[in-house]
């Protein structure tokens, strides 16, 4: 059995029984469209609608929505992301190589490994879990807000902002200046020499 010279108008879900005996050199790669006659149920006013894929992406203010709301949603025999690749951003690249930009559009699940290449921003929404140990890296901007448990150890760079607690025992380094004025509350413990001035 030889392979096909070209890729197949309605692809199969699952691996064929009986593989070829040569492989195809490069991968056969479905074209990027959206299918013209597919449609899908969703709801316009709580009455159920049949809509095209165009409509996914029909409305800017909306086209975050329905894509993550629809891409996903089987309806109709098949899921809404196999039968508008394009608009839901799931085109095959033929490369199982990493795209040297990011999508346009987010994927419904997530990576199972991590990226190779740290973002150069901050996410938009935090974890919802921390994590268990601290980053290689550290950012540039301080946290907002703060983080709920001291560290613990001390940072190199002095904090941009004051603590709303007082630290258990005294600074390892002494300061330049003196302070502006006194402290708001008492030290717990006695200084250990008088002060030079």
């Amino acid at each position: 059995m030889a392979p096909s010279m070209a890729p197949s108008s309605s692809p199969s879900y699952e691996p064929s029984i009986y593989p070829t005996t040569i492989p195809t050199s490069p991968p056969s790669i479905k074209p990027c469209l959206d299918s013209a006659t597919y449609k899908f149920e969703a709801s316009s006013n709580g009455k159920p609608v049949q809509r095209t894929c165009d409509w996914l992406t029909q409305r800017e203010d909306t086209e975050t929505f329905r894509l993550a709301k629809f891409c996903p949603k089987f309806s109709n025999g098949s899921y809404v992301q196999d039968e508008c690749i394009l608009s839901c951003g799931r085109c095959p690249t033929g490369s199982p190589s990493p795209s040297s930009t990011p999508s346009v559009h987010f994927s419904t699940t997530p990576s199972v490994k991590p990226t190779v290449l740290a973002s150069t921003s901050p996410s938009e929404i935090p974890t919802i879990k921390p994590t268990l140990e601290p980053s290689s890296l550290s950012s540039e901007v301080p946290s907002l807000p703060p983080t709920v448990q001291p560290s613990q150890s001390s940072s190199t760079p002095p904090s941009l902002f004051s603590s709303t607690t007082p630290s258990p025992g005294p600074t390892e380094m002494s300061t330049k200046e003196p302070s502006l004025g006194p402290s708001s509350r008492p030290s717990y413990s006695q200084s250990q020499a008088p002060s030079e001035d």
